[in-house]
Order: C-alpha cells, then structure tokens, then sequence
C-alpha cells in the first residue's frame, strides 16, 4: 500500500521575520551562539536543545521551558486521509521571552530547511508545547548534568566572553 505522510509545517506559525528579530535586544547573542556552536559543535543542532535552552538562559537571560515539539500530520493510504489529523510529539527544550510573549528556539533539528535557524515565534503556538514535568527538569537539572559529555559550562564562560553577558 502506498503511504503519503504530508506535514503541515511550521511556516504556518507567526514566525518573527529576520527585520524583526534583529530589533530584539538579545538577538546578536543569539547570532553568535549558533555560529560559535556551529564551529566548535559538527552535530549542532541534533541532540543540543537541552544545552542550548540553558545556554540561552544564561548568555540571553531567557527563561527555560520543556515540553514537546509537535508536529501534525495527515496519514493517507491510496490517496483517501485515513486518519485525520495525527498529534506527533517529541521531547523538546526551547526558550521563552515572557516580556514580549516569544519563544526562541535555536535547536531545532526538524524544520532547518523551511525555517530560521534562529526560529522566535509569536504566542499562542501550535508547535511548541510546554509541560510541567519537562520545564520543572529545566529549571532543576545542574548545567554539568544537561550533556555530561559536553563542558557545557565551559561553552557558557565563552560565549559570556563573546557577548560580553
């Protein structure tokens, strides 16, 4: 059976445009944490919201939020919607501008193609969803703990340096 799965993508979102963007006052700290990830990282985005939502936090004085990144979808089977629509959640850390009712996201992996990388998007969204459990864990989990892996610590010292936050 031929299967179709058609995803109504985010630029239905109210995404703030690069003019926009640039007038926040955190949005160079923000240029300068994806390039800096970007030369130091290879696999930045995949796997780094956690890291980047407390990164953010600390260099741009965002607020941290956990939940789940949606996306919805259609299913078909020869050409007939069998389903409707289809809620598709995955766990997701992103930041939030409660001065200005925004939420930045700077990891995102799924939608680097058709959005931003620096991706603020105007409340209310259908994309973005928080949830108490995952935001609790953002504001409580220790920085050394988000990738043990990483110095995320030491990412944090350089780009404060960079920014000069």
């Amino acid at each position: 059976m031929p299967y179709k799965h058609n995803i109504i993508s985010p630029q239905r979102e109210i995404i703030l445009d690069e003019k926009e963007a640039k007038e926040l006052p955190y949005y160079e700290k923000l240029e300068i944490t994806v390039a800096y990830m970007n030369e130091h990282h290879g696999s930045f985005p995949i796997g780094w919201c956690s890291a980047m939502m407390r990164v953010n936090h600390e260099v741009c004085g965002l607020a941290q939020i956990g939940g789940d990144h949606l996306t919805f979808s259609h299913h078909y089977i020869d050409g007939k919607p069998i389903s409707g629509m289809v809620r598709n959640p995955q766990h997701h850390y992103w930041n939030h501008d409660p001065d200005n009712e925004l939420y930045v996201d700077i990891a995102h992996p799924r939608w680097v193609h058709i959005v931003p990388r620096i991706t603020i998007i105007r409340l209310p969204t259908a994309i973005l969803e928080p949830t108490e459990r995952n935001t609790l864990w953002a504001a409580q989990v220790e920085t050394k703990d988000i990738l043990p892996k990483v110095d995320l610590d030491g990412i944090i010292r350089d780009l404060k340096r960079k920014t000069k936050a």
